[in-house]
């Protein structure tokens, strides 16, 4: 999250087609792709916590 703020603070005032250009254009794809796979995976890891603790609810009651 940092990097993707620090990378979009100087964007404006660089000139298109320079080297600090693209670089901070790559930080920025770089950070957002990594912000989008971290969120992903914390989405499918909570959402198999809870498929989880739904079978083990579902198995307690069954067994007396």
């Amino acid at each position: 999250m940092t990097v993707l703020i620090l990378a979009l603070i100087p964007l404006p005032s660089l000139r298109v087609g320079s080297a600090e250009f693209v670089v901070d254009i790559v930080a920025l794809g770089v950070s957002g792709l990594f912000l989008l796979l971290v969120s992903l995976e914390v989405r499918r890891q909570a959402r198999l916590h809870l498929e989880r603790k739904g079978n083990d609810d579902e198995h307690r009651k069954e067994t007396p």
